[in-house]
């Protein structure tokens, strides 16, 4: 395994809820003890952005990192 990824439906309430950071804190040093990085998908806001950087999440994926971008490709 090359990467872990943290499912997006945890984020929904991450940075108020307790519980749930226990279970994603859980998951990452789990992941970070086998040398696996961990990646947390649909960051939608700085709190919880915020919260993953302190449960040591090495990346981030979601609106709030970067917004979507249509890519038109060329006609050809």
């Amino acid at each position: 395994m090359h990467f872990l990824k943290i499912d997006g439906s945890l984020m929904q309430s991450l940075s108020t809820d307790q519980g749930l950071q226990e279970r994603v804190r859980t998951f990452i040093g789990t992941a970070s003890k086998r040398g696996i990085p961990t990646i947390a998908e649909r960051v939608e806001d700085a709190n919880t952005m915020a919260v993953l950087f302190q449960l040591g999440a090495a990346y981030m994926q979601g609106h709030y990192v970067h917004e979507p971008e249509v890519i038109l490709a060329e006609a050809r």
